[in-house]
Formats: structure tokens, sequence, C-alpha cells
């Protein structure tokens, strides 16, 4: 009996703890559960954050993958460890993180850190995650990193990250930069400047296809080609003489941007360059001219060269002018079945051409083995802008590799004008909700 009634009790005292529960307001319960679950997420930002000072890349690369993923609710963290954590390594590894979640609340935290911090690694990821974010509120620190003569390195990346940013207020700076003592900082201002593409820069570039060093002239050739002013022309033909193979390739490449068609007898005459990378920058710019003049040219390159980038560079040239269809079909067979770098070539060449055929086979080569052709294909997919891509980029989202989530991101935000960042779950729910649309 004693028992029974004890059993009783027992079931009574739970009822009624039962009942108390049950007349708590569900919302209370829910918020709670919210609570305790941000309360475990912060707990787990902080592991994350820990991570970084092991230094290793295997826990780095761990962490900034996970962070990323968390997104916009890790980036109060990381800006408390870019403030104030006494290690410089988590402090890049902060400042890196929050570039790559590109949260603009980050702007003036990254700022700050590139005025005050006394570590030169961590000011030089600090102006690569500006140079990521784009905020035009970061330009004129950048221009004052342009200048400040104490840290070549952070003067280099400045001029990188101007030139993402594409401000105007950078191409005075910047031409001042190129003549620069240092070959680094050169070639960096050379780059900004053909990324910001004003013509004010295109006589500084001019001079700077003169430099001493090879790379500043390939870099300001490149420039000019953005550019695309036709004053440009004759100096690019000339550099098609250049001593340097890279010069030449650029001086070709650059003349297939600009257009112009007294370019193409220079070109073609490029065809026959010992460079095979003049060669197919020479073929490439032919194709985008499209004179007549040139396709017996390209046909015999396409046909004759021993090397396969010059082929595939060759056989894209005459897509673009003629549509052939046997040169076009021997592109697709590049990028299904060449090595990896020819894949990946294909891949961005199909992009450029902007040929409708090539949906289905790009779409095939999001699902490459080698992440550079996965991203090329991504690329090249937006610039293109088919609908018929949206939903394997949105697949592409979850590519165990960062570099073509982003590209994906890019190409989805063309094609679609919609902005869901990286959130898989995002693309695919408004996808299925604009099917039927």
């Amino acid at each position: 009996m004693r028992k029974l009634l004890l059993s009783i009790l027992l079931v009574l005292s739970l009822l009624i703890g039962c009942g108390e529960a049950l007349q708590e307001n569900p919302e209370n319960l829910k918020n709670q559960e919210k609570e305790d679950g941000k309360d475990n997420q912060q707990k787990r930002i902080h592991e994350l954050i820990e991570l970084y000072r092991r230094r290793d890349s295997d826990s780095c690369s761990f962490a900034t993958e996970a962070l990323e993923k968390i997104g916009k609710q890790a980036v109060n963290a990381l800006i408390n460890a870019l403030k104030s954590d006494e290690n410089e390594w988590v402090r890049a590894s902060a400042a890196g993180t929050l570039g790559r979640i590109g949260d603009r609340r980050a702007v003036e935290p990254l700022i700050g850190a590139l005025k005050s911090d006394k570590d030169r690694t961590v000011r030089v990821w600090v102006v690569d995650a500006l140079a990521v974010i784009g905020d035009e509120r970061a330009v004129e620190p950048l221009v004052k990193a342009l200048e400040d003569k104490r840290d070549l390195a952070v003067r280099t990346h400045a001029a990188g990250a101007l030139g993402n940013i594409g401000d105007k207020r950078a191409v005075k700076p910047l031409v001042k930069a190129l003549v620069n003592k240092d070959y680094n900082l050169r070639h960096s201002a050379a780059q900004a400047l053909g990324e910001i593409g004003d013509q004010k820069a295109v006589d500084p570039l001019i001079r700077a296809l003169k430099d001493k060093s090879k790379g500043v002239r390939s870099s300001a050739a490149e420039a000019l080609g953005q550019i695309a002013d036709q004053k440009a022309v004759d100096p690019l033909i000339r550099a098609l003489k250049d001593k340097g193979s890279w010069v030449r390739s650029s001086a070709a490449k650059a003349l297939g941007q600009i257009g112009e068609q007294k370019a193409v007898d220079p070109l073609v005459e490029a065809l026959a360059d010992e460079g095979e990378w003049v060669r197919a920058h020479a073929a490439e710019a032919l194709g985008r001219i499209g004179d007549n003049r040139a396709v017996e040219p390209l046909k015999k390159l396409w046909k004759e060269d021993r090397n396969k980038y010059v082929q595939l560079y060759a056989a894209c040239g005459l897509v673009r002018m003629i549509g052939d269809d046997d040169a076009f079909e021997s592109v697709i067979r590049t990028l299904r079945t060449g090595k990896r770098e020819l894949r990946a070539d294909a891949a961005l060449l199909l992009g450029k051409m902007g040929d409708e055929r090539a949906i289905e086979p790009l779409i095939e080569a999001l699902r490459d083995k080698h992440s550079v052709v996965c991203n090329n294909a991504a690329w090249a997919l937006g610039s293109i802008g088919d609908k018929k891509a949206v939903e394997p980029l949105i697949a592409a989202l979850k590519h165990e590799w960062n570099w073509v989530r982003c590209s994906a991101v890019e190409a989805l935000k063309k094609i679609t004008k919609q902005d869901f960042g990286k959130s898989y779950e995002n693309w695919k729910e408004w996808y299925e909700k604009s099917k039927g649309k």
C-alpha cells in the first residue's frame, strides 16, 4: 500500500509539473531555445577563432571555411579579435575572414587596423580584405597606405586593392606609383590603372611600355587593352616587337580588346612568333577583330601548330569569326578531354565567345575533378548568361573550394539579378519559388 501511495504521489507531482509547464508562455520557451542556440553558436565561433593560434594550414583553413559559412553572426567576434587579440596571426586571420564574409560592418574596423596595427602581415591582410569588400570608404585610407614609404608590401597590396575598388580618386596616386623605383609597386600600379579604366592613365601607361622591367611593360600593355583607347594602338603594335615574349603576348591581347583594323596585318605576322603565347593571343585578337584577312592564317595555325594551346586559341578565333563548326567541336573536345590547364582555358574562351552551344558542355564542366576547371566554367556560364545554368550553378554552391563557390555566386547574380550570397539554402528556396513564374 505504501508503494502504491508513493507511486500515486509521484504521478500527481509529474502531472502538476506538466500543468505548470503547459501554462508557461510557448513564446518564452521558443525564445529560451533561441538564446541557448545563440550561446552555443557564439561558443562555437570563439572556438573556431582559437584555432588560428595553431598557425598550421589545416586548422586555419578549417576555421576560415566554418566561420565563412556561419557568416554575419561571426562578424562581431572577428572584429573583436582583429581589434584586441594579442596574437598577430589571429588578428591577420580575422581580417582575412572578414574579407571573405564581406559584411560592410567590418569596413571601419579594418580601416582602423590599417592605420594602427603595428604588424605588417596584419596590415597586408587588412588591405586584401578591404579589396574584397570593395567599399568606397576604404579609398582614402588605401591611398595613404599607397603613399606610405615605410612599408613596401602594404603599398603594393594597396595598389591592387585600389584597382579592385575601381574608384577614380586613386588614378593620380597610382600614376605617381608607376615611376616608383620598386618593380613590384610599378607592376601593381599598372594593373590597378587597367582595372579602373580611366582615360587619364593612357599616356602614363604608354610611357610605361618603355619601362626597364618586362613585367611592368607587360602589365602596362594589358592595362591599355582594358582601357581600350585608340591612342594606344601604334605603341602596342610597336610592342609586338618587344624583346620580352610576355610583353609581345600582352600587346597582342590588348590590340584584340581595342579592336582596331590597323592591327590585323601586324597580328597576322605575330602568328609566326617564336613565343607560343604570342601566337595564341594574336589568334585570339584576330578572332575578336573579325577581319576576313585572318581566316586562312588562322585555319593554318589551327591545323599545323604543334602547341595545343595555340591550336585551341586559333580554333576559338575561327569560331568567333566564321562560326566554324569543326573548330567549335575541337574546343568542346578540349574542354572534355584535354589536360587540366587546357580544359580550364577552353572554359574561359567559351565564356568569352558567348556561344550558346557551349552551355551544356560548360554545365558538365562544373563537375570536373579539378577546381580550376569548375571555377572557369562557372565564370563562363555567368558570362553567357543563359538561365538554364541557374540550377547547376546553385548546386555548385556546395563545392568544396571557396573560389568555385564565389564564381558561382557571381554568375548567379549576373544571370538572375538576385543576391543571396553563398547561401545554398536561400538560392535554392528562391529558385523553387520562381520556377513556375
